[in-house]
């Protein structure tokens, strides 16, 4: 038998284990300080977009109920004796937040909104139809009030009469100071909203939810940001299928606000 040759022994030349725990170590820290910093600063989106994103949802409940019932939901709705029963909300509930069943499949058609049973269901506002204003004072009022909605449903004057009603396309515009109760019915016109020169083409003549900004789901079904010193024909024609069709948009980059032009 050959005896087998010793093989000497090879020697770590590299840096030392000390050394590599302490970069390992460092590493870690710098892992856990990274995650710990980024996780702490605020990354929720501005307030003009959980708006954004809350008119969305509106619209595509829109789209649902109509390919469900072949119609639009109503702005509200009146009782044989010509009185306000129900309000737009309560139609897109199943829709737009299906946590909300519970509400809906309680909710009683044949009494007002405020009647008997309805007034003993959960009354806060949820929080897709509900909004989240810019500025402090206004986030603290609107939060002193879980009920309150500034989506507002606008129009036609003559919408009870028309015979067409029910294929309106719901146009919903934000505005702070006409916030109420998110089931009460209300019969807002865009024209009356408009026709005090002064306004200058914001909603409510007082600014709106986001300083220089109005939130607006049109006639085309789509939403938009426009200036709050739009001019008052142009909002009315974002209402109508046939003013949008005269419309341009025209949206610079990096911005969120859409101008129009009129064709």
């Amino acid at each position: 038998m050959f005896d087998t040759p010793e093989i000497p022994p090879k020697h770590y030349t590299g840096p030392s284990r000390f050394i590599l725990g302490v970069i390992v170590l460092i590493l870690l820290v710098l892992a856990v300080g990274y995650v710990l910093f980024v996780g702490s600063r605020p990354r929720g989106h501005p307030p003009y977009m959980y708006d954004y994103n809350n008119m969305l949802q509106i619209a595509m409940a829109n789209i649902c109920f109509h390919h469900v019932r072949y119609k639009s939901p109503p702005a509200y709705t009146r009782d044989d004796e010509g009185n306000l029963m129900h309000n737009w909300t309560v139609f897109l509930l199943r829709e737009v937040d299906y946590e909300q069943r519970f509400f809906y499949e309680n909710y009683r058609w044949d009494e007002p909104w405020n009647g008997p049973n309805n007034s003993q269901l959960p009354q806060n506002c949820p929080s897709v139809l509900r909004g989240q204003p810019a500025t402090p004072e206004a986030r603290k009022r609107f939060n002193a009030d879980l009920t309150l909605s500034f989506y507002v449903r606008v129009v036609p004057k003559d919408y009870d009469t028309r015979p067409d009603r029910d294929a309106l396309p719901p146009v919903i515009i934000e505005d702070l100071h006409l916030a109420d109760h998110w089931l009460k019915p209300r019969v807002v016109c865009l024209e009356d909203m408009l026709s005090d020169p002064a306004k200058r083409g914001k909603p409510s003549g007082q600014g709106g939810v986001h300083p220089g900004k109005i939130l607006i789901l049109a006639a085309d079904g789509k939403v938009y940001f426009i200036p709050d010193t739009t001019p008052s024909e142009i909002v009315l024609m974002l209402t109508t299928v046939e003013g949008m069709k005269k419309l341009k948009p025209v949206k610079k980059d990096n911005s969120i606000l859409t101008t129009f032009d009129v064709i």
